[in-house]
C-alpha cells in the first residue's frame, strides 16, 4: 500500500531478489516509518522547532487579525510613515498626501477614543472595541494589540502585550509576543529567547526578536530597542 507517498509492504510480500545477497525485495512491515502503527509515528520524524511554531502561530493570528478588520486604518501608522519618509527624503507632494490622509484618519480615531475610553478589558467590554473599530474603519496599535491579545487567550496560547517606549524621538508603541523564554526580562528584549515571535497587527509583520528590533530602529527612528514594558489587560 502507498501512505503519504511511501509504499510499505506485508511481511508475507518480502522475497529475496539474490539468493546470494539475501536482500529482500520490499521492507517488511515491522519497520514501517509513516502510519498509526508505525515505529516511529509522523509526528515524531518532523517535529517543527518552537520558533517554528511560535512562527505559525503569529502567522495565522495576523491573516485571521486581517481577515476580520480588513482595509482598517491607523492615525499613528501614518504620521510614523510621514515621518520617516521625511528622513528618506521623500518628495514634498508624496508627503502632503499622506498629511492630508492622516487628517481625515485621525479625526475617526479621535471619536473611536471617545467611544472606547472606558470600554477595553474584558471580553465583553471588547465586543463594544471590535464594534466601533470596524464602524469607523481606524485602529491604533493599542486596540489593535488588545484584540490579537483576547484571540491568544481563547486559544490558551501564553502570551504578552507589550509596549515599546522611547522619550527621544518620543515614541510609545504596542504589539504581542509568544513563545517569550521562561526566564525573559520583558524590560529587555535581547532576554526574550530564540523561540520569541513578535505580531504587530499594527505594522502587518510577524517578526523574530532581531528582524523586529532592525524594522523599528529604522522606522520610528529609534536609537535602541530595550526600554519594552508589559501592558497586560485584564480578562
Amino acid at each position: 500500500m502507498t501512505t503519504f507517498g511511501i509504499s510499505f509492504f506485508k511481511s508475507d510480500e518480502v522475497k529475496s531478489t539474490s539468493s546470494s545477497l539475501g536482500i529482500p525485495s520490499a521492507m517488511p512491515s515491522f519497520i514501517k516509518m509513516v502510519g498509526d502503527d508505525a515505529l516511529f509515528p509522523i509526528s515524531d520524524i518532523y517535529k517543527p522547532s518552537e520558533q517554528a511554531k511560535n512562527t505559525s502561530i503569529g502567522i495565522n493570528t495576523l491573516n485571521e487579525f486581517n481577515e476580520e478588520f480588513s482595509n482598517i486604518e491607523s492615525s499613528t501608522y501614518l504620521y510614523v510613515q510621514i515621518q520617516y519618509l521625511k528622513r528618506q527624503g521623500a518628495s514634498e507632494q508624496e508627503i502632503q498626501k499622506l498629511e492630508l490622509q492622516l487628517e481625515e484618519v485621525d479625526k475617526r480615531a479621535e471619536e473611536l477614543y471617545i467611544r472606547t475610553q472606558t470600554t477595553t478589558g474584558s471580553p465583553s467590554q471588547n465586543l463594544l472595541l471590535e464594534k466601533n473599530i470596524k464602524n469607523l474603519n481606524v485602529a491604533n496599535c493599542g486596540d489593535r494589540a488588545t484584540l490579537v491579545q483576547q484571540k491568544l487567550n481563547r486559544q490558551h496560547i501564553p502570551n504578552k502585550k507589550v509596549m515599546l517606549q522611547s522619550i527621544e524621538p518620543f515614541a510609545e508603541h504596542e504589539f504581542n509576543v509568544v513563545g517569550l523564554d521562561e526566564n525573559a526580562d520583558i524590560s529587555d528584549p535581547s532576554t526574550w529567547g530564540d523561540n520569541a515571535v513578535i505580531i504587530d497587527t499594527w505594522a502587518n509583520k510577524v517578526f523574530n526578536v532581531n528582524s523586529a528590533k532592525e524594522f523599528y530602529l529604522d522606522f520610528f527612528g529609534l536609537k535602541d530597542f530595550q526600554n519594552v514594558q508589559s501592558v497586560e489587560d485584564n480578562f
